[in-house]
Order: structure tokens, then sequence, then C-alpha cells
């Protein structure tokens, strides 16, 4: 059985809070609560913040299509935005063994993804950018 719910905001940062409710209440409504409820919070946050503040090169608003998705025990988040091309693929991870003073800004938010789920793909289709990750549950 396949479990979805789909919805739109735009990329106004005060938006992420009312993303995070959705996730909240589908996670509830699914049993997801708890440490994976907190997990997906915080990918979820992740995700929409990178998108907000690197995608658009205006100050237009743009609408990002977001995506849950639980079907076969796997918890999917599909998110859909038409900001400039970016593959988080392309990321290098970070040094985390350097002092912070010494490293590079910038990567730390898609290492945090990669570590909490298990799969993370990006593709870019009809001049939209469309970031999905999987957590096994």
């Amino acid at each position: 059985m396949e479990y979805t719910e789909c919805f739109s905001i735009m990329n106004n940062y005060e938006r992420i809070i009312e993303a995070n409710a959705r996730l909240e209440n589908f996670c509830k409504k699914y049993g997801l609560q708890g440490n994976l409820g907190s997990i997906f919070s915080i990918v979820l946050d992740e995700i929409l913040n990178n998108i907000m503040t690197y995608s658009y090169n205006d100050s237009k608003e743009h609408i990002i299509d977001i995506k849950f998705i639980i079907e076969d025990d796997i918890f999917t988040l599909i998110f859909c935005d038409d900001g400039q091309p970016f593959d988080p693929g392309t990321v290098p991870v970070p040094a985390l063994d350097e002092p912070i003073d010494e490293r590079k800004a910038g990567g730390l938010g898609i290492h945090i993804v990669r570590k909490l789920m298990d799969e993370v793909d990006h593709r870019r289709e009809e001049g939209k950018n469309y970031f999905i990750v999987k957590k096994r549950l």
C-alpha cells in the first residue's frame, strides 16, 4: 500500500514551518514519530534551506513542490524546484577532521542529508531540479 501527500510552498523561509508541520502530521498519521520523525524533519529543513538560499538568482516568488511517500517500508521525500541547475552529488564531503576555522564553507547540510538517509538522488528534467531522498523504515 502507498501513502502519499503532495503540496507546494513558496520560496519563503517562513513557509518551512508549514512544510515541517505537514511532515509532522504525515509522520504522526502513519506512525513515523520519535527518531524517524526527527530525522525527516532535519532533512526537510536542510533541503528547503538549500533550495531557498542557493537555487534562485532573483527575488521573485517561486514554487517548491514537495511530496511525501511511504511505500514498501521506504519513506521518500521529493522536492521539485525551478531554480538553477544543481546536482548535490557534485558537493564534496566536507573536511570534518580540520579545525572549524580552517574548513571551507558549505556542504555540511548535504553531508548531513547523505548520512541520515539511505539514498540521495537528483535529476534535472524540463528546467526543474528533482531532489529525491529515501530511508528504509
